[in-house]
């Protein structure tokens, strides 16, 4: 294996996502609860647009120091150094805020990250499910790696476009979407694990 993509909330991390962790320490859980139950692009996008509001008025280091108090995924840390021991370059692709993105692949060594981000405008440049096929490629393509060297770790619907571009798919959720092509199912798996398996394949 040459490339391991990883989604973060609820893959690398456990337990509350990123914002629901951010959004429990601004006051306003309740409001970001019900963005996730949203599906609907639009719904998404107000969503979106209302939680940056929330962030503007707080420093961002403000809101990367509320990170510290996400649950990390068993075996995270001592997973991916074992990926980076064997040379096996390491990608985070979310939808979540890229600030936050960059803030854990900063925390773990991993060079490469996309997310959803703003600027000081307000100004919203949107990541959706569909991009992270996309991302994944141009990676790849960029480090010239080929399409069987590469796996893909994820734990929702929305990792199901970046699960299929990968030749080895790893699905860490309970119930593993019926549109995934290929997977092989570790509920609730160690990160160290799911490594492990990689680099035996």
């Amino acid at each position: 294996m040459k490339l391991v993509a990883f989604d973060l909330d609820g893959t690398l991390l456990r337990g509350n996502s990123v914002c629901e962790v951010i959004a429990e320490q601004m006051g306003h859980l309740d409001r970001m609860s019900e963005f996730e139950t949203y599906r609907d692009v639009e719904e998404i996008v107000r969503a979106r647009e209302e939680l940056v509001k929330y962030y503007q008025d707080e420093t961002q280091e403000n809101i990367v120091n509320m990170l510290e108090k996400v649950c990390l995924a068993p075996g995270l840390k001592e997973g991916v150094k074992l990926l980076q021991e064997n040379n096996i370059n390491i990608a985070i692709i979310s939808i979540t805020f890229e600030i936050a993105v960059k803030w854990f692949a900063e925390k773990l060594g991993i060079q490469y990250y996309v997310g959803t981000s703003y600027n000081t405008k307000g100004e919203i440049k949107h990541f959706w499910p569909e991009d992270k096929a996309d991302w994944l490629q141009e990676l790849a393509h960029q480090l010239e790696i080929s399409a069987d060297k590469i796996a893909a770790v994820g734990d929702s619907w929305g990792d199901v476009p970046m699960l299929n571009e990968a030749k080895y798919s790893y699905f860490v959720g309970e119930n593993v979407p019926k549109s995934l092509d290929q997977v092989i199912h570790f509920p609730k798996g160690s990160i160290l694990e799911i490594s492990q398996h990689i680099i035996k394949t």
